[in-house]
């Protein structure tokens, strides 16, 4: 336990600091193991269950007062849960170290678990031990080391020192039990190797003022060298190891006259008297705030009370007006100065003249100073009268912990004072708009002119403008998706605009109206041009994958056409099926497939194109009423081989009824190199040119899909 120490005696804050130590690691070296008889087997058994009954009951208070027992319901299984589970008297009283003790409470249940743990897996192993071999007893022996490690372990937790928390009393653990035990299995020699050391830091403070402490503590340099490891307590605290200090973030005192901080630390060097006794102290910096030794806080106290003298003529709830407004006025001269310097820098870095510079900082004039300054009057008007009918206070200077209760019991004086501060604000906007004025010049009030009514008619008159250009975009954009469009050219409300510059006094509104619809037609005007841009340079590219992804299947979802923008599927979908009218297509939900006839015409072409693709056929044509339906060619025009198609088809219809005289099904005629054939199925004809040699091979399958139409 270290004194305590006074860190600062005006405001007596005391530090007192509390180191807890104890060996919790050593290295067991076994020289021999014993031959064991049943006597020996019968001792170790007792000893075991023996120190395993004293433990438990020992542990049991400690519980109680950690709010661990079976009663206590909640689960330890976080600092922060073990905390809100402790509800005992002795928890109670460490409220403003919560995170503290939270910490060490889960540490004392965490080696209880593993000291639990490791007396029954002693428990489960003596009674075969007798016949085991050498490495069976020295696991054994070793267990039971680790055993005597946690006891002390346990021991160090600063829960147990009653200088610290004192929740519990030290436990004392039988452990001469497990060393006889450890003597019985054979002989060893034990030497520690790691030693705990818990740090805790207690701060207490009696003063007033608000105070923030930031502390830093050091590992003592001999600790340090054979530190194993460190942990420091609390959120956003840590180790810096390059200056070996433990460092938390600023302990705010002003919640809790008292406050704990703490860490923990394994290291090889032993427990020493002199490292005790020369403990660096933490080194705390402190900050106090006080109203009374600030010096920004004084000297407006006494600027204000300097302004309050000099109006307390007119009456105290005036005098605080004027204090407000003083302050008020301040800051928007603050502000103004900050503009025309920026300004300045602006100019002379841009090479830009001042005065544009200025004029682009100081925005437009006031166009309604006339009525701002009819409000100025009335308001001090009104506050004047609520000051006569206020109750008179007297106060030499500014008393603010008197004021709020001044205001509260006089409402007629809370009142007068902010009427009057608004009365004077607004004679401020007045001047400063004035100043703007004589600095910029008299182009800072064109923006007055800018509201005219022949200003907005000229306004208004390139709206409409603007409403014709997009009706003549929305009108060549024919097949293109602009409904959003239409919807801005709809909603502009023209006439109504147009009955409002009639009006006087509604000149700013009609601007403003104005304004926002022309930037919305000219923002529609140009999404149109793009889209009449993007229709142009993308639907060939586009066409070419619909076209693709239709020959591979009848029906395909938009999400198939991938070089297609999502907003532009449906609207290229529908292109599409315009434009390739003769096949048959159409738009459901969001696909694009055939329909039924024209799908089975396209298995029908697909066979043609198979059957030319293997070099079976030469070309071939599927034939309706309306005209050619489909046609494939492999030597490249099809045109002729459209135009000697209809010859066959009208030859052999020719033949059937004039040389036959029956209805015909269809026909083959064979060349020299080549062969034809014609076929008829319900609703169409189809016409198959192939090598004579091949023929025979191609016409089944051709013909078969032809009867399906």
């Amino acid at each position: 336990m270290f004194r305590p120490i006074v860190i600062d005696a005006d405001e007596n804050i005391m530090i007192q600091k509390s180191v807890g130590a104890a060996e919790t690691g050593s290295q067991l070296d076994i020289t021999s193991t014993s031959q064991l008889n049943d006597s020996d087997v019968s001792r170790l058994e007792t000893l075991i269950y023996e120190f395993d009954s004293d433990r438990q009951d020992k542990e049991t208070a400690c519980r109680d007062a950690l709010g661990l027992g079976k009663a206590s319901g909640g689960s330890c299984d976080s600092p922060s849960g073990c905390a809100g589970m402790c509800s005992t008297t002795q928890c109670q009283q460490y409220g403003y170290a919560s995170e503290l003790l939270g910490y060490w409470i889960y540490d004392y249940a965490q080696n209880e678990r593993q000291l639990d743990m490791q007396v029954s897996d002693v428990k489960n192993v003596v009674v075969v031990i007798k016949d085991t071999g050498v490495q069976d007893k020295e696991i054994v022996m070793r267990q039971l080391n680790a055993i005597m490690d946690r006891t002390l372990a346990i021991n160090v937790n600063p829960l147990m020192s009653e200088s610290v928390f004192g929740v519990c009393k030290p436990i004392d653990y039988d452990n001469a039990k497990i060393r006889e035990m450890m003597s019985i299995l054979g002989t060893y020699g034990r030497r520690p190797v790691k030693y705990t050391y818990a740090i805790t830091t207690k701060f207490v403070i009696a003063g007033k003022d608000y105070t923030e402490l930031k502390i830093t503590d050091t590992v003592p340099q001999p600790l340090r060298d054979a530190l194993l490891n460190i942990s420091v307590i609390g959120g956003g605290a840590s180790y810096i190891g390059e200056n070996n200090t433990v460092d938390w973030p600023t302990v705010k005192l002003n919640l809790y006259p008292q406050y704990m901080l703490g860490y923990e630390f394994d290291s090889g060097q032993g427990i020493r008297e002199d490292i005790f006794e020369n403990w660096p102290t933490p080194r705390i910096s402190t900050k106090i705030i006080s109203l009374s030794k600030s010096p920004t806080i004084g000297y407006i106290l006494a600027t204000s009370n300097y302004i309050y003298g000099f109006a307390r003529g007119f009456g105290y709830y005036a005098a605080l007006a004027a204090v407000l407004a003083f302050w008020d006025i301040a800051f928007f001269l603050a502000v103004l100065a900050a503009k025309a310097i920026i300004s300045f820098v602006g100019a002379t870095f841009s090479r830009t003249g001042l005065r544009d510079s200025l004029l682009r900082a100081f925005g437009g004039a006031n166009p309604y100073w006339k009525e701002y300054a009819a409000a100025c009057a009335i308001f001090l008007a009104i506050g004047y009268a609520m000051l006569l009918g206020s109750a008179p206070v007297s106060e030499d200077t500014i008393a603010l912990d008197r004021m709020a209760d001044h205001l509260i019991q006089n409402p007629l004086g809370a009142g007068a004072l902010l009427f009057i501060f608004l009365g004077l604000h607004i004679a401020y906007a007045l001047l400063e708009d004035r100043f703007k004025g004589v600095i910029a010049g008299r182009r800072y009030y064109e923006n007055i002119l800018e509201v005219s009514p022949k200003a907005n008619a000229l306004r208004f008159n390139k709206m409409k403008e603007k409403i014709e250009e997009l009706r003549a975009a929305l009108a060549a954009a024919a097949g293109i998706d602009v409904s959003e469009e239409k919807n801005v050219l709809i909603s502009v409300p023209a006439e109504r605009i147009e009955i409002l510059l009639k009006k006087e006094g509604s000149e700013r509104a009609v601007r403003e109206l104005i304004d926002v619809y022309t930037e919305k037609l000219e923002s529609a005007l140009t999404r149109v041009g793009e889209k009449q841009k993007i229709s142009a340079d993308y639907w060939p590219e586009w066409s070419k994958e619909i076209a693709e992804k239709l020959g591979e299947q009848e029906r395909v979802p938009f999400t198939a056409f991938i070089t297609i923008p999502s907003d532009w599927r449906l609207w290229a979908a529908n292109r599409f099926v315009s434009e390739n009218a003769e096949e048959g297509l159409k738009v459901e939900g969001e696909e694009l497939r055939r329909a039924e006839a024209a799908a089975a015409g396209k298995k029908t072409d697909d066979v043609l194109k198979k059957l030319v693709s293997k070099d079976m056929a030469i070309g071939g044509a599927i034939l309706r009423k309306d005209g050619i339906e489909a046609i494939s060619s492999r030597l490249g025009n099809k045109t002729l081989e459209g135009i000697l198609a209809w010859k066959v088809a009208n030859y052999a219809k020719t033949l059937g009824q004039k040389v036959l005289n029956s209805d015909y099904k269809g026909m083959v005629i064979v060349g020299a190199k080549n062969a034809v054939a014609f076929t008829k199925g319900e609703e169409s004809e189809g016409v198959l040119f192939a090598p004579k040699d091949r023929i025979k091979d191609a016409f089944p399958e051709f013909e078969a899909k032809l009867k399906r139409l």
